[in-house]
């Protein structure tokens, strides 16, 4: 795959440039990990480093211009040649020989070039502090919402300037072993040793917040450039600017539609599962029960999704679909569904009686425990403990539906409060319903 450069053109060091201050905080943050991990950048990529530092060294243009004639007297005087332009400056940090003694400069800490660069960092980081862009309110709310510590909200506004800034996110790719990625993190959010890795915990607040998608997926390796990808759901909800936390609710909660007036269906062969789970259901609504499971399987067309929109009308409450469909339209992934349950659980508590409902729920539990062989070679990333934990601690009840139960763990179905089984449904019935329709 070819790689994308980034030219200085793409940004400019300008308030006014509505790319400069997504620009500058990942310019800033790129020359922190830099530093703290000296020599580990590749030399194929000092080219687009030094572009990417381009529009800062701009501003210091007399220290830049005397640094490089500096460095290339030393060069002549050695008996090199100079292969590098005599244009004037702007055209100089344009052509790719300059752009790539610059990055080069940076990435191996030549010492001639030391007091220009921290110039450079010195700006960035006091642009990054006085200016602010249009991301950071939906970050600064749900940080709120979820209840994200300050290191991991530093982590999200990061990686949310990659939606609005033009650098590309892979010159992070460098940091990619578990010590080079503790070292920048470390830099990067101001924590220390152990506690830059328990960011990325799977019952951390990160994974909670489904924002990350590296996190979100619970991938066993990656670098810092997958670190830094936001998820679906976290491009939907930082990728466009809200005006508050009701509108961004909306995006995120899929209301169910509620039964036509007056098509009420008559449950004969369900008559005491219906009457258990309307009374339970109600029950956990006004106690405000957490861990309230329901689970509803049988066959295609047994009238399961009818009569979940129908129990949820009967006891006053509101539905809210988890999404089944990503972002591109497509069948949304087992990370992107979960994803999206544990945003709809956060958004949910701004509702009154809210129930949540997640169709075609087999997608979503893993269906290899009968299968020896896939459970030895999964990969350790799909926890078992995690979606426990995520049917034990759900704050709203949520009513799974699902065609069939034979891929479900044991484990897993001990933990739904009540299951019912949809069979056939009775011809009597499916006769009233073609009569009314």
């Amino acid at each position: 795959m070819a790689r994308r450069r980034t030219e200085t053109h793409l940004w400019s060091f300008d308030p006014a440039d509505e790319n400069a201050v997504p620009n500058a905080r990942i310019a800033l943050a790129l020359m922190v990990c830099i530093r703290r991990l000296p020599g580990a950048f590749p030399e194929h990529d000092f080219d687009d480093l030094g572009a990417v530092l381009g529009p800062v060294l701009q501003k210091h243009g007399r220290a830049t211009r005397a640094t490089v004639q500096a460095h290339l007297r030393a060069r002549i005087a050695a008996g090199e040649d100079n292969p590098l332009p005599e244009a004037g400056l702007p055209g100089m940090l344009h052509d790719r020989s300059v752009q790539t003694l610059l990055g080069e400069a940076f990435a191996r800490s030549f010492p001639r070039f030391r007091p220009l660069f921290d110039k450079v960092q010195k700006s960035l980081a006091s642009f990054v502090v006085r200016h602010s862009f249009a991301a950071d309110r939906n970050v600064e709310m749900l940080a709120r919402l979820i209840g994200l510590p300050r290191p991991e909200t530093v982590l999200i506004q990061l990686a949310t300037a990659f939606c609005y800034g033009s650098i590309n996110r892979s010159l992070f790719a460098f940091a990619d072993s578990q010590s080079r990625i503790v070292n920048a993190i470390e830099q990067l959010c101001g924590v220390r040793g152990a506690a830059s890795l328990r960011l990325f915990d799977g019952n951390g607040a990160l994974a909670r917040s489904c924002l990350l998608e590296a996190v979100n997926t619970r991938r066993s390796r990656c670098d810092l450039d997958d670190l830094l990808r936001l998820s679906a759901a976290g491009e939907c909800l930082l990728g466009a600017p809200f005006a508050d936390e009701e509108s961004m609710a909306r995006a995120v909660l899929s209301p169910m539609p509620s039964p036509a007036a007056g098509s009420a269906l008559e449950w004969p062969h369900l008559a005491q599962p219906h009457a258990l789970m309307r009374s339970a259901l109600k029950a956990a609504i006004e106690a405000g029960t957490t861990g309230v499971n329901f689970l509803l399987y049988g066959a295609p067309g047994t009238g399961k999704t009818e009569f979940v929109r129908q129990l949820i009308g009967e006891v006053g409450a509101t539905g809210f679909l988890v999404d089944e469909m990503g972002d591109d339209g497509t069948e949304a992934s087992r990370s992107e569904r979960l994803a999206s349950l544990q945003l709809c659980q956060t958004f949910a508590g701004k509702q009154a009686r809210a129930v949540l409902v997640v169709d075609e729920a087999e997608d979503i539990f893993q269906s290899d425990y009968r299968l020896p062989m896939a459970r030895m070679y999964r990969s350790p990333n799909e926890s078992k403990a995690w979606v426990n934990a995520l049917l034990e601690k759900n704050p709203h009840p949520v009513i799974w539906i699902s065609n069939r139960v034979s891929q479900l763990d044991p484990a897993y179905l001990r933990r739904f409060s009540y299951c019912v089984e949809f069979p056939q449904t009775p011809q009597t019935v499916r006769l009233r319903i073609a009569h009314r329709r």
